[in-house]
């Protein structure tokens, strides 16, 4: 769905699949499906909050957007350039334009390199700086993200979990990049970390006008950081709009039960529980129609034979239900 800033990102009819099973042993292999049809706006300079249960497809679309992994499917526009037809030096060239920041941030760090070397290695890879000109720009970067040169020679297990994130970022932004997925970038970081990384990518964006796709578990760091929100079930998006109307009126059942489950801090607009039953279908064989209505307690029988289509509710607000066209 179009929302009304320029989208730099635009994501039409995108699928992913996985083969599970087989092995070396043999057996049989099942097609699991990890994206469906996914259809998707991010505007420049924007963020744009994904959320959705562990599972729901929402790491495998950041990582198809970059080709990370390769959709079955689809079409990926990053500012113009069609991201599934390039290959060799054009896709090379486009990765400068964007980048990825992992969950663990210790992870995504090699423990062989030192934080000097971690940051100088896209640069030396796309660009000609070497010698001191590569060690300023590295030090650029590590005070750009809050630290210093005092850094810069320690590995990254003598880092801190935030020290480890602000080097990711720091390597994230070496290559002047204009669309980041931020993969879960603070659920592995205590709360006051956190909100010190979350100011950070905000004051970045700002400063350097990035895109965002944020990827989170935790609705209040979507609702904070995100100007957009679209919520995703078994691999497929069914709903999307801002954060005012998806937090304050959310239309799809899904979306209702998730936030119902969202602590409030004030008793007296405190929401009523809405309790699931029934468990999450498997990717490996989804169901037939709406892909929630194994658990939507306001199930009717064309939900079990027809995959509801978008209906817009505002201009910029949209949801996948057959309540909504009843």
């Amino acid at each position: 769905m179009t929302a009304a800033a320029q989208p730099l990102v635009q994501v039409r009819d995108l699928s992913v699949f996985y083969e599970s099973g087989g092995g070396f042993l043999g057996g049989s292999t099942r097609r699991v499906r990890a994206l469906h049809n996914v259809d998707l706006d991010i505007p420049a300079h924007q963020t744009l909050g994904l959320v959705g249960e562990s599972g729901c497809g929402k790491t495998t679309l950041g990582r198809a957007l970059l080709r990370l992994v390769k959709p079955a499917g689809g079409q990926v526009t990053i500012d113009g350039v069609e991201v599934l037809a390039l290959s060799g030096a054009a896709l090379r060239a486009l990765r400068r334009e964007m980048q990825i920041i992992f969950q663990n941030p210790i992870a995504s760090l090699s423990p062989r390199l030192r934080v000097r070397d971690v940051v100088a290695e896209p640069l030396q890879t796309h660009t000609p700086l070497r010698g001191q000109p590569l060690n300023d720009r590295v030090l650029e970067l590590l005070c750009m993200v809050g630290m210093d040169e005092s850094h810069m020679d320690r590995f990254p297990h003598a880092l801190s979990g935030g020290q480890a994130q602000r080097v990711a970022i720091a390597r994230a932004l070496a290559l002047n990049p204009k669309f980041l997925v931020l993969d879960e970038p603070t659920s592995a970081l205590d709360v006051s970390v956190q909100a010190q990384i979350l100011n950070l990518l905000q004051q970045l964006q700002g400063q350097f006008n990035l895109t965002y796709l944020l990827i989170s578990h935790d609705l209040a760091v979507v609702q904070y950081i995100s100007q957009r929100l679209a919520v995703m079930y078994l691999g497929e998006i069914v709903e999307e709009g801002p954060p005012r109307a998806i937090f304050g009126e959310p239309r799809h059942p899904y979306t209702q039960a998730l936030l119902s489950a969202t602590p409030v801090l004030d008793p007296h607009l405190a929401r009523r529980r809405i309790i699931l039953s029934g468990v999450v279908p498997s990717a490996a064989d989804p169901p037939s129609g709406c892909p929630f209505h194994t658990r939507c307690p306001q199930v009717m029988e064309q939900c079990r034979e027809v995959n509801p289509p978008p209906t817009q509710i505002d201009a910029d607000h949209w949801a996948s239900c057959h309540l909504l066209t009843k």
